[in-house]
């Protein structure tokens, strides 16, 4: 049975990540969907988390009830119940998904898994970018395959992808896979280097700098070896941005952005303020913005995820859902400097998961239900046993 979920749950992850337009309501439903098929996994995990009192479980169930009654006073109620769907089925997946794969090398195989799907997804966007010069494809939508406003969201995908290719070509450096997984590392690295997301770019050296300095990720007797294969990947990186740059493909960022930001931040903050108990309901800044912008660009996002739960859920939910997130984070990085020999893969599954909360103080990832689903089923990865 296991090797069953196991299975579906691979093709859906594949088949979500190459849907061409990522703002698409068929991803929610097949998230929804996979969420009951697991819901028995979940009553049983859920029933010793709380036991236990799993500080991530029960910040999620507070960030749940937040949720919830902000749902109940929306003024789009149809998108916040797809959208409370949406975060419950997170819930399920989070703390089911362990009982699907419990070992560390079920775990290991599905990263190869999305090792695999990044890299083709990287060869398609590199295709349609460099060659065809899709870019800044405003009236197609955010996708994973082309560039959106100024930068391709497949960088949301990379930052969990590069640690995970790190640890593969760390532990088979010596065998037969090692050029081959140094190969793909640098690739994927040009990669995001070529989505033209700083954000993404910046998250990821943060992230990564902290856990080789926290988790000891690279053994000392190593460190000159790799600080030798990292420049010099870093240096044909940047080689190659210099001959290839963003203006040269066409990438440019509309002058209204560099001021638009703020806004976004300002009016969601306002509306929060405004609408303290319960906010305006899930997924409703959308309203504030076709309503309220005139002279910057509309967008249905905030542009900070913490924030816009804020606009939308009022202070409760704002303030649970940094819990959440925190939690998640900090009981990951305390279990993983527990362990005696903590598992490379479980570090670098903690680097895309603070690379990935860094990125979305600034952008709209989580949003995207497909990289949000991805967070949740890493997240849940580490909280698992050994």
């Amino acid at each position: 049975m296991v090797k069953i979920y196991q299975i579906i749950s691979i093709l859906l992850l594949i088949t979500l990540s190459f849907i061409p337009k990522q703002i698409d309501t068929r991803i929610n439903y097949a998230i929804i969907g996979f969420a009951i098929l697991t819901f028995p996994l979940f009553f049983k995990n859920v029933k010793e988390d709380i036991k236990s009192g799993n500080i991530a479980t029960i910040f999620f169930i507070l960030f749940l009830i937040a949720c919830s009654f902000s749902t109940i006073f929306s003024i789009d109620q149809r998108r916040s119940i797809i959208q409370l769907l949406l975060y419950l089925s997170y819930f399920v997946i989070f703390t089911g998904i362990r009982s699907i794969f419990p070992t560390l090398r079920s775990k290991e195989i599905l990263a190869t898994y999305y090792i695999l799907l990044t890299t083709t997804l990287s060869i398609i966007s590199l295709y349609n970018t460099l060659i065809l010069k899709y870019v800044n494809r405003a009236t197609e939508g955010v996708s994973f395959m082309w560039i959106y406003y100024g930068h391709n969201h497949l960088s949301s995908l990379l930052i969990f992808a590069l640690p995970m290719s790190l640890y593969f070509l760390k532990k088979y450096w010596s065998k037969k896979l090692g050029p081959v997984l140094l190969l793909i590392t640098y690739f994927l690295l040009l990669s995001l280097f070529l989505t033209f997301s700083r954000a993404s770019l910046i998250s990821l050296i943060i992230s990564g700098v902290f856990s080789i300095f926290f988790f000891r990720f690279i053994p000392k007797q190593k460190i000159p070896f790799f600080f030798i294969i990292g420049s010099f990947i870093l240096f044909m990186s940047f080689i190659t941005i210099i001959t290839i740059g963003a203006k040269q493909v066409g990438v440019t960022k509309p002058d209204v952005l560099s001021s638009a930001r703020p806004i976004y931040l300002k009016t969601a903050i306002e509306n929060g303020l405004s609408h303290k108990l319960f906010g305006t309901g899930l997924d409703t800044f959308r309203h504030l913005s076709y309503n309220t912008f005139s002279r910057v660009l509309k967008t249905d996002y905030a542009h900070n995820f913490f924030i816009q739960i804020l606009s939308d859920t009022g202070i409760f939910g704002f303030l649970s859902s940094i819990g959440l997130i925190f939690s998640v984070l900090w009981q990951s990085f305390r279990k993983i400097g527990n362990w005696r020999a903590s598992p490379g893969l479980y570090v670098a599954l903690w680097a895309g998961l603070l690379a990935s909360t860094l990125n979305t103080m600034v952008d709209f990832d989580w949003q995207l239900p497909t990289v949000f689903l991805f967070f949740w089923l890493f997240a849940g990865f580490i909280n698992s046993k050994v």
